[in-house]
């Protein structure tokens, strides 16, 4: 989805708004959503972060026009210009409200229009308009949205080691980014949970150079016969680098926390390809995007 970007404060202090979507029916007139998106870069603020919300909904025209209304948390990451060169990373939790109007296709396309309202408690307040395009995983049993999620049976692949390479950027009004290199095991415990365990390097720019162990907890859901995989993870990581704050901020933590999305397709059957995205979440202003790609033995 993709828009415009107005702040509450400011009817002249616009930017873009983009984001990515996984939205499941709870029932006919219910469902669940989570997503990541970008608010742009509004005066003094570069703010994105992870959304969850609830969602009442009512289908219409046979169900090819469902409108919709959703609330939730908005865990927010805002980066904000600080003394000197000096970048600060604002972490926060706002409420979301959303509607949309969303009408589907008779193939399992669907096309969106909706708006957001953002109120943060200690942070900028947002309202924005989109447009999406989006695409049913599931086949629908009629028409319209898909009311519930088929049931699935428990992963014929219960491990997986992937060996990953990718590029960390961090969250600040520079460009400092390095390569990121990483290695991890993951371990399904359930039809709809997996654990994973790993070791991440996030490069050897001076403001960057971390690594350490890191473990991390997921939510996932497989789709056309396990081929495809979707997940959302959070979890902590171990800094061994020798990373300093700067002097006058508060003592570095040896820990940060991690929120993650990730996707793997199988492109055969003891082997898939897997992307990443890690958001490393410090208390000393040097939050980082991680995002990595690497090749999966499935076991």
């Amino acid at each position: 989805m993709y828009g415009g970007l107005n702040s509450h404060a400011s009817f002249e202090n616009r930017s873009y708004f983009w984001g990515v979507e996984y939205f499941q029916g709870l029932g006919p007139h219910a469902a669940f959503s989570l997503a990541w998106q970008n608010e742009g870069h509004l005066t003094h603020h570069h703010r994105d972060g992870h959304a969850a919300q609830i969602w009442l909904r009512t289908a219409r025209l046979g169900g090819k026009l469902a409108l919709a209304a959703g609330i939730g948390p908005y865990m927010y990451f805002d980066t904000m210009p600080a003394s000197g060169d000096r970048s600060q990373d604002d972490h926060g939790i706002a409420a979301m409200l959303s509607v949309s109007a969303t009408w589907y296709t008779d193939s399992r396309f669907l096309v969106q229009l909706r708006s957001n309202w953002i109120e943060a408690p200690s942070g900028i307040d947002t309202y924005s308009f989109v447009l999406g395009l989006g695409y049913q995983l599931d086949a629908p049993p009629s028409p319209g949205p898909r009311p519930y999620a088929p049931r699935q049976g428990f992963r014929s692949s219960k491990n997986e080691i992937t060996a990953y390479y990718g590029r960390t950027v961090v969250n600040d009004y520079g460009t400092g980014s390095d390569r990121a290199i990483g290695i991890e095991y993951r371990r399904a415990l359930g039809t709809y949970v997996d654990w994973t365990v790993g070791w991440l390097k996030e490069g050897e720019d001076s403001r960057i150079f971390r690594d350490g162990p890191l473990t991390q907890l997921w939510l996932v859901r497989s789709f056309f016969d396990e081929r495809l995989t979707l997940g959302a993870g959070a979890g902590l990581h171990a800094d061994f680098g020798n990373n300093e704050p700067y002097p006058d901020q508060e003592k570095k933590s040896a820990f940060s926390r991690i929120v993650s999305v990730t996707a793997s397709y199988r492109i055969a059957p003891n082997w898939a390809i897997r992307a990443v995205w890690h958001r490393m979440i410090t208390n000393y202003d040097r939050d980082t995007d991680i995002i990595m790609g690497g090749v999966s033995r499935l076991f």
